[in-house]
């Protein structure tokens, strides 16, 4: 039996210089794996949903409810670039990708196998920070839920030294 991934999903997170080091190091991995295999590619991005909610009634004028949705919007358009940027380094060397935002508040581990299962995808390549201790138990983390709960293979990179 050999393994042949027809589908690879890598999600990335794009917040930080560190978070776009490792989506381009998932997605880099991903790309070779899928010019062997002619593999297609889905690179998923997970962002805060921007609807109206309770606190907009509390905050009386509204204010700093708009300050924050706008927030939310800038983030949401930097992400947007910054996925198309990703998907057109994996276009340029002639391969079959298509970037997906997904507004959602749900645990980020639990949409990605969500969309793993949805997409039938074959294999998850994703970046892992290997946050310990303090900072494991504020942020928890998003690999060890998804290596947990996926029912396909699921690849973890670690930042490479001098990245």
């Amino acid at each position: 039996m050999s393994f042949s991934p027809r589908h690879i999903l890598v999600p990335v997170a794009i917040d930080t210089e560190d978070d776009l080091h490792l989506a381009e190091q998932a997605l880099f991995v991903a790309c070779d794996m899928a010019e062997k295999f002619a593999s297609k590619i889905t690179l998923l991005h997970l962002a805060p949903v921007i609807t109206p909610g309770v606190s907009a009634s509390v905050d009386m004028s509204g204010r700093m409810y708009h300050s924050f949705i706008k927030v939310l919007e800038t983030r949401l358009a930097h992400g947007r670039r910054k996925l198309g940027e990703l998907r057109d380094l994996a276009e340029k060397r002639g391969l079959n990708i298509r970037g997906q935002v997904i507004e959602s508040l749900e645990r980020t581990g639990g949409v990605i196998v969500d969309v793993a299962k949805e997409q039938d995808i074959d294999l998850i390549v994703l970046g892992s920070h290997g946050r310990s201790g303090l900072s494991k138990m504020l942020f928890g983390s998003v690999a060890a839920y998804v290596v947990q709960h996926a029912t396909m293979p699921v690849l973890v990179l670690h930042p490479m030294k001098g990245t």
